[in-house]
């Protein structure tokens, strides 16, 4: 449902581009004319914020991929999971726990991992909850 249709109760009207030399009334054709010119600004500024907002993001933004059988860590929010412990100092909690082994890739973004048998929450994680483990004696932090 468009906002129009939920605020006016009915479907917007359909706009039908206008051609000029369409009506043989000056003034008519001035609106027409105007409100064409409006759309195609608005449709160019709407463009522009969408290009501007991609490149902002793009800065940011890093692909990452994992191979079966790489070591990541896995982040968590100590603040945000209900299945951790609480501690007196959440802020000075760890936020990578692991490293645990890839042992699938599940779609494009997403990763099953070989956690313990204790650990309580589901074995798969989204590409923005991990990170590459480097070292070869790396220490281990485990779930809690």
């Amino acid at each position: 449902m468009s906002p129009h249709e939920a605020l006016f109760g009915i479907k917007p009207p359909i706009h039908i581009p206008y051609i000029p030399g369409d009506t043989a009334i000056a003034a008519v054709e001035d609106i027409h004319g105007d409100r064409e010119h409006m759309i195609q600004h608005l449709k160019m500024n709407l463009q522009a914020t969408r290009n501007c907002m991609k490149q902002m993001v793009d800065k940011h933004r890093c692909d990452r991929e994992f191979s079966v059988g790489d070591k990541v860590l896995v982040k968590l929010h100590p603040f945000a999971q209900h299945s951790l412990k609480n501690h007196r100092n959440r802020k000075l909690s760890p936020k990578y726990f692991g490293p645990f082994e890839v042992l699938q890739r599940i779609g494009k973004v997403a990763y099953k991992l070989a956690l313990s048998r204790e650990a309580q929450m589901h074995h798969t994680f989204h590409v923005s909850l991990l990170k590459q483990a480097h070292g070869s004696n790396l220490q281990v932090i485990p779930l809690p």
